[in-house]
């Protein structure tokens, strides 16, 4: 049962939501782009709601200059936008926030061009769901055992440890539920 409730949607949907992974924020780099998230990165995308569509799309580009945001892509005219607005694209809305949390490496230039791969919080929890290997330590116990694969190991981590909160968090809602329904009867 507790196998069952960490391999849920409803459980990896909730740990997207919150930590923000509804989308890939991709620094473009000059042999092999790097995917930045939490405090490595200088913006937070949100999607407020995604649309219906077929195609997967290529990643949007994004290049900040100051509080000037301009975005292009596959499928998409140039949108020039700021920090805090909604902003429609074929397939989602979207919001685009400073991260307060960035911490820019000293020695580092300054980010100007991103790359935003989007795409349904369904897909999203499906490939997440893939990379999660729920197992029984053994047998006899009942000792589970989480990994994912992902080439990033901190968001990894970070992944694991939200699943484990939120699992957490459930089962405590859970037993005071029980609890609130017992006393009522």
């Amino acid at each position: 049962n507790e196998m069952e409730s960490l391999e849920s949607k409803k459980l990896m949907a909730k740990v997207i939501k919150e930590i923000g992974l509804e989308s890939d924020i991709i620094q473009p780099g000059r042999f092999q782009d790097v995917e930045l998230y939490g405090a490595a990165s200088p913006i937070v995308v949100r999607v407020i709601n995604d649309k219906p569509f077929i195609k997967r799309l290529k990643p949007v580009k994004v290049n900040m200059n100051g509080d000037v945001l301009e975005l292009s892509g596959e499928g998409i005219s140039t949108i020039k936008t700021t920090y805090g607005k909604t902003i429609g694209l074929p397939y989602a809305n979207i919001i685009i926030i400073k991260n307060n949390r960035f911490k820019s490496v000293a020695g580092d230039k300054k980010i100007s061009q991103l790359l935003l791969d989007i795409s349904s919080i369904d897909n999203r929890v499906i490939g997440y769901q893939k990379a999660l290997n729920v197992m029984l330590v053994n047998k006899d116990a009942t000792v589970i055992k989480l990994s994912m694969n992902s080439p990033t190991p901190e968001k990894a981590k970070m992944i694991i440890n939200k699943l484990v909160e939120a699992y957490n968090g459930d089962a405590i809602d859970d037993k005071n539920s029980e609890s609130k329904k017992t006393a009522e009867f």
